[in-house]
Order: structure tokens, then sequence, then C-alpha cells
């Protein structure tokens, strides 16, 4: 019987980086019986392996290096952000692969983050940094601009797999939570849910906002003009959903209006932020360079994720954070 191909294709050229031969192992042993693992480190291996690969993890190719050439490919496992493998991902939907996406592997790092530079925003830190290194002791400044956590109303927009985990961690802290997105299922974790056509009422009604879709291909943004003119002038806004969510003109023209208080910022519209963008400088915003996965334990996730995912293909079960054909063709 012919072995099934599983390709590994983590890998970064440029900085001559690839998946761990410690986790390739642990592919090797996890992998359903008659599956052969095989990694590659170059676009130009990968290239020459997709006609015979029917299972893959990563997605480092353009659309023109993958399509027409990966005729027996049955599954994909995600591993990096949307943007980095938008139109292969579509061509592999179409030409019938399964496609898993990242929310499983980045949820939880995510979701800490948002609440590190929430509570920095909430205790000013930001203040404290700054005074710190300038040896001040900024106590009352800070004092008087400190609020509160407990009791106040958070909205997160949406509730996929990230949004989930942000709020399972902001329950304890005795927030009312509002969401986009959300299901029965999200019960016990959202005191209301809201249709994403009424993501004007949850803005409106939330001191607190939270940015975690993650719409593939985003072609308009999130948050535009008149919804950023409905924040009262209290607002926090945290981004940790992607770049596009929002015209970063847009946030800078709300912070300076009194639209938004504060904002942390994990992620832009462009990577990295210009030394000359004005965010650098904006008043109450915290600048963080798209490290919001940044783990230690990053690619074991993956792996596992991606295990179980197999061992679900295997089964005919519902995969992961499996994404759906008409996703695709909506982004095309």
């Amino acid at each position: 019987m012919t072995a099934r191909r599983f390709t590994v294709a983590v890998f970064n050229e440029a900085q001559r980086w690839s998946l761990e031969d410690e986790e390739i192992e642990r592919l090797r042993a996890g992998v359903p019986e008659g599956v052969e693992v095989q990694a590659v480190r170059t676009r130009a291996d990968l290239v020459e392996l997709l006609p015979e690969t029917e299972y893959l993890m990563g997605l480092p190719l353009a659309g023109s290096q993958f399509t027409g050439r990966a005729t027996r490919l049955k599954f994909v496992q995600l591993v990096t952000a949307w943007a980095e493998s938008l139109a292969p991902y579509r061509a592999a939907i179409l030409a019938g692969a399964r496609v898993s996406g990242t929310g499983a592997i980045r949820a939880d790092p995510v979701a800490e983050h948002a609440m590190a530079l929430l509570l920095a925003l909430l205790r000013r830190l930001d203040i404290a940094a700054t005074a710190q290194s300038n040896r001040r002791w900024a106590s009352s400044r800070i004092a008087q601009s400190t609020r509160d956590l407990s009791g106040a109303t958070v909205g997160i927009i949406s509730m996929g797999s990230v949004g989930r985990a942000i709020a399972k961690r902001l329950r304890p802290f005795g927030c009312e939570l509002l969401a986009t997105g959300a299901t029965s299922s999200d019960a016990e974790l959202v005191d209301r849910f809201l249709s994403p056509s009424h993501i004007d009422e949850l803005i409106s009604r939330s001191e607190i906002l939270i940015l975690a879709d993650d719409t593939p291909d985003r072609r308009r943004p999130l948050i535009d003009r008149p919804l950023f003119e409905q924040m009262g002038s209290r607002t926090l806004l945290i981004n940790v959903a992607g770049g596009g969510v929002f015209d970063e003109s847009e946030l800078l023209r709300a912070i300076r209006r009194g639209h938004v208080a504060g904002a942390g910022l994990d992620c832009f519209e462009h990577r990295p932020l210009s030394p000359n963008s004005p965010i650098w400088n904006a008043a109450n915003v915290i600048v963080t360079p798209s490290t919001a996965t940044a783990s230690p334990t990053y690619w074991r996730r993956a792996v596992d994720v991606t295990l179980e995912n197999l061992r679900r293909l295997d089964a005919g079960e519902s995969l992961l954070d499996e994404l759906r054909a008409e996703t695709a063709v909506a982004s095309a």
C-alpha cells in the first residue's frame, strides 16, 4: 500500500528557520497509520512535493505556485496569519481540500496579550513606564486616571476562538460582556449576544471594545468613522484582530476628538509600523509590535492541533477551525 504523504512546510527561508526536529518527530509518532511525514525547508522543495502531498501543515506559497499542482491534497493546517496564506488557501478549498485556520493555536496567547494591553491602559502602566524612564514619582497622575475593570461593560467583536478565550479571562473580573458572533453555546461566557449587523449597538453600550474578529481578507473596515463617533469619551479600544479592521487615521481622529480615551494596538495596516507613523506618539496609546501570538509553546500547540485534525479527518468528524468553501468564494 502506498503511503499517504504528509508534508510539513513550516519554515522561514530568509531567517533560515524551520520547525524543530523534536516537533517533527512528534508528528511522525502521532499521525494515523499509513501516513508518511516529510519536512521541507524551502518553497522550491514544497512545490516539488505538492503533486504527491495529501496532507499539508503550513502554506508558505503564492497562489500561482499552488494552483494546478496540489492535485491529491485533502487537508491543510494553516499555522500563520491569514494574510500570508489567502490566495493558496482559497485555491485549496475550491479544489476540494479541507482547510483549518489558526484560531485554536493562537487563542490563548492572543487572549492573554489582549488582557495585558487592557489592564495596562486601565492601571495606566503607560504613564508609569514613562515616569520610570525619567525617574519621576507619578503617583498622583496615575491615581487620577486609573479605572476599574470590575463592573465595566466590555464588547467583544467577534466570538471566534480568540474572542471566547478573551471572554473566559474577563468573566472572573465581574464585567458585563457583550459580543457579536456568539452562539447559544457561549451563554456561560456572554451576558448578551448581538448579531454583526448590530455592531453599532454593541459599540454604543460598551466602555471597552476588544476587536478579535478573524475574517480573512477583509475588504472594508470593520469600524468606520460613524462607528468611531458613536464611542463615548471613556471608550478604550483593544485591537488583536488584524490589520484592516479600521483606518488608523480614523482612530487618531477619534482620539483627538475625544471619542476614544485610549487604545492598545498589536495589529496594524502595515507591518512593521513606519517610524514616521503618528500612532507612536498618540496620546494614551500602547503599541506592541504584532507579538500577541508570541509564545514558547506556540509550535507545540500547532502540532497538537494538526494531529487532532488529522484524527478527526480520518474519523469523518468536523475539524477545529475549519474554513468553509463559502468563505473562500466570498473572499475571492
